[in-house]
């Protein structure tokens, strides 16, 4: 049965925005036709700007469980594992399974459509398996022991052939972050990363990091040391950011995603796109205010031309898993980026990371993107604010 929806606005597409437009899908979702035209008798007309169905490109399902566990408010990094050391696995599985669950359907129901989720364990399996949603699960590594490099890589192999078995799912090795791993660890992540479909890298996200990647001192030392972890392992770099370091082991045209940016600079950025030109950068203000209390320089970003995603992160580090709050986050801080621009990051950067733009990111005749509803917005002018809300159609 076709579907037609009229939109006042519509964002998102092949030719720009488009107003007063009649989306006709069938019965799968998919877009037959896009016609400027007035609404027609059967069809559902939409108060809002109408987009592309979202894709979320940093997401941690499976600590989905540990929601209102943490106080955030710029709690800082070595608090916040401190948290996560002692609380990950305090409840039991069901109820770790029924959390994941509930939050797949609420990125579900506000229009979601892909999801580049962080997985360090194979729990989130049985959610994925019967979910609406497309998932890239970005099987994630950590260590600061050398001598545990084969064990880690070879269970990580393991997991990222269970989550690609997945009918409709794709998975690949990621490096968790500069703070928590061997240099030896990081080389054979990304050795393993350079041929599949895409990585993510969390990056620079805390002064605590940064701290700690400089001199191997201070709060993080402390927490790994109280957990019992090999820290003596860990080398000093004072001449080098971890961006540099990352670049320094990178050789792959694959795209990477560099996840937070907090203290990525301009300077630093050009010298990644200049070295990395599959480079992707996502932008995670929740989690940002809530570990570190501050933002990315993301007009930097936009000056540099960067490709820019958003992703939610975790309930860990997030009160709710919504794109749109994200994008409104964004455009508070930051008026002068162009909706249509936020919109783009949302969708069609996301799309192309993880290989999916010849299906979702546009709406367009032959893609199947998901259509999502914004209320809350004046259509001539768009911009988010805190009313905003946003709707799965169809």
């Amino acid at each position: 049965m076709v579907q037609t929806f009229f939109a006042p606005l519509l964002m998102g597409t092949n030719q720009g925005p488009l107003r007063n437009v009649r989306i006709s899908l069938d019965e799968e979702g998919r877009v037959l036709s896009l016609n400027q035209s007035a609404p027609e008798p059967g069809d559902q007309i939409c108060n809002g700007v109408v987009v592309p169905g979202w894709v979320n490109t940093h997401c941690h399902l499976e600590l989905s469980h540990l929601q209102d566990a943490f106080p955030g408010e710029a709690m800082g990094m070595a608090s916040f594992l401190q948290g996560m050391l002692r609380q990950r696995n305090v409840v039991d599985f069901a109820e770790r399974e029924n959390a994941m669950r509930q939050a797949d359907a609420v990125l579900h129901a506000e229009g979601v459509v892909a999801v580049g989720d962080i997985s360090n364990t194979n729990e989130s399996l049985p959610v994925k398996r019967e979910s609406d949603l497309i998932y890239h699960t970005f099987v994630e590594v950590l260590g600061l022991d050398s001598s545990r490099v084969d064990t880690l890589i070879q269970g990580a192999r393991k997991l990222v052939g269970e989550f690609s078995a997945l009918d409709g799912a794709s998975a690949s090795m990621a490096p968790h972050a500069p703070y928590s791993m061997s240099e030896a660890l990081l080389q054979a992540v990304l050795d393993e990363a350079s041929t599949q479909l895409c990585s993510s890298y969390h990056l620079m996200e805390s002064e605590d990091e940064l701290r700690f990647f400089g001199t191997t001192e201070g709060p993080l030392r402390t927490v790994f040391e109280s957990a019992g972890l090999k820290v003596s392992a860990a080398v000093p770099h004072a001449n080098q950011t971890p961006l540099q370091e990352f670049i320094r082991h990178w050789n792959s045209t694959r795209p990477i995603q560099f996840v937070h940016n907090v203290y990525v600079s301009e300077d630093g950025l050009k010298e990644a796109m200049a070295n990395i030109p599959q480079s992707y950068w996502c932008m995670c203000p929740s989690a940002n205010l809530f570990i570190s209390g501050r933002l990315p320089d993301i007009p930097a970003f936009r000056r540099q031309g960067a490709r820019i995603t958003i992703g939610t992160d975790s309930l860990a580090s997030n009160r709710k898993l919504s794109v749109v709050q994200e994008l409104y986050l964004i455009q508070k801080a930051f008026p002068e980026i162009p909706f249509h621009e936020l919109i783009d990051w949302a969708t069609w950067n996301g799309a192309c990371l993880l290989s999916r733009q010849q299906d979702i990111g546009r709406v367009e005749p032959g893609k199947k993107p998901g259509l999502v509803l914004l209320t809350g917005i004046n259509v001539d002018e768009p911009v988010f604010i805190a009313e905003t809300t946003a709707v799965r159609l169809g």
